[in-house]
């Protein structure tokens, strides 16, 4: 947040900070208007004692799936294959009426 840009958790890369699963998950998950910003430290590497203020990855990537696409492919050559595997939030059964929504926007 303090720096507006974004901080990628690589565990193949301790030098960037050594941090707990927890704090990784609370951090990415921190959508604005739904959860608070999540404040961690890093437990051990370069940035050993750092503080982070996070917000939700989305904020800054819409698609993470495509950084880990250009990751994989950096550390293991433009020829390695991959599967993703997206997991959903669930189904939408009822459509969704334009006029009902039309002003239900957060700023309303």
């Amino acid at each position: 947040m303090s720096t507006n840009k974004p901080k990628f958790f690589k565990s193949w890369r301790p030098e960037q900070g050594i941090f707990y699963t927890c704090d990784v998950a609370l951090a990415t998950s921190a959508a604005p208007t739904y959860f608070e910003p999540h404040l961690m430290e890093s437990i051990g590497g370069d940035t050993k004692g750092e503080t982070y203020k996070l917000l939700d990855g989305g904020t800054a990537v819409n698609d993470p799936s495509h950084c880990l696409t250009v990751e994989a492919k950096k550390n293991f050559g433009a020829s390695c294959k991959l599967k993703i595997v997206s997991l959903g939030t669930g189904d939408l059964n009822d459509a969704l009426p334009f006029e009902g929504l039309r002003r239900a926007g957060i700023l309303s």
